[in-house]
């Protein structure tokens, strides 16, 4: 058991080298970690590009219902 509380927890800075080989373990499947970079930093941002999108295009279809509700009156 570590003596030093942050060691226990993985938070140490002091003794960086207690990660009980975390650090220089290798990834199982290479493509895994790339899909999961791919997530990351690629589909977050698409992710926000379409819900704006989305909101772009309710935003098109309310202008729209406003123009047909004058059109009526």
């Amino acid at each position: 058991m570590a003596q030093c509380p942050q060691c226990y927890t993985g938070t140490c800075r002091r003794h960086v080298r207690q990660d009980h080989g975390r650090s220089v373990a290798q990834p199982a499947d290479a493509k895994a970690t790339f899909n999961k970079m791919y997530d990351l930093l690629v589909g977050s941002k698409l992710k926000k590009l379409q819900q704006e999108a989305d909101l772009d295009s309710a935003t098109r279809e309310a202008a729209a219902f406003r123009e047909q509700l004058d059109a009526a009156r």
